[in-house]
């Protein structure tokens, strides 16, 4: 559709990544409200779709307020869908493929505890101990690393055990239910804080990056252009 002011596309007439990963998600809580086997298959399937199509952080780099409240949107989307789907595939007894679900949980977003938890919690259930053990060192690494802070108690608890630590001891691993909730600032708290580290520490450096969804949705993205050699602070070319 067209006017003199706007011109619009009809929404029947196309199809992009991101409708369809959304719609995934509605699928996937829909069929959970049903509570029957056969839906139960769908959801599962409408679950495992939508983690499938969903590729990373929308517009990585980029800090504009519209472009951060996607990000946060969709990634939480994300991950309301990964949790659901490892739930219902170790419920029926798939626990190699819960793990595997997991792990992609931490490729999309290292910063998130809550993943890194899971995927320990599931490598224990697994009978894997060592991994449980090398996933929480990686975790302390990234948390001490990117946001100078340590595993919540949470987190720490689940390798205790294997671990010897006292519980309550910062800094030493403790046992934990899943599902804990992380002590002290906020996931999306520690993300942010990250975030703003990234995007100061990218202040000066010219990028054009595409979105992480796939193909069907578009944007421009402008990049500075600055003459070789300029120093920081130089007016763009």
């Amino acid at each position: 559709t067209a006017s003199r002011a706007a011109v619009g596309l009809r929404s029947e007439a196309i199809s992009t990544d991101v409708q369809e990963f959304v719609a995934a998600v509605e699928a996937g809580r829909t069929a959970e409200t049903q509570g029957v086997s056969t839906r139960e298959e769908e959801r599962v399937a409408s679950l495992a779709r939508a983690v499938d199509l969903y590729a990373g952080e929308l517009l990585t780099g980029y800090y504009e307020d519209w472009i951060v409240a996607e990000q946060r949107r969709f990634a939480e989307l994300f991950h309301e869908a990964l949790t659901g789907l490892t739930g219902a595939l170790e419920g029926r007894g798939e626990r190699h493929r819960a793990l595997e679900y997991a792990v992609r949980g931490v490729e999309a977003d290292p910063l998130r505890e809550e993943s890194h938890r899971e995927v320990i919690r599931l490598q224990l259930a697994a009978g894997h101990p060592e991994q449980a053990v090398q996933q929480f060192r990686t975790l302390e690494g990234v948390l001490s690393r990117e946001l100078g802070t340590a595993p919540n108690k949470a987190t720490r608890d689940l390798v205790a055990p294997l671990l010897g630590g006292v519980s309550g001891q910062a800094g030493r691993p403790q046992a934990a239910p899943r599902g804990g909730e992380p002590e002290g600032a906020s996931a999306n708290g520690r993300r942010s804080f990250a975030n703003g580290r990234r995007a100061a520490a990218n202040g000066h450096r010219s990028s054009a990056r595409a979105a992480s969804f796939r193909a069907g949705t578009y944007a421009v993205l402008l990049a500075d252009a600055r003459r070789p050699g300029a120093e920081p602070g130089e007016e763009p070319i």
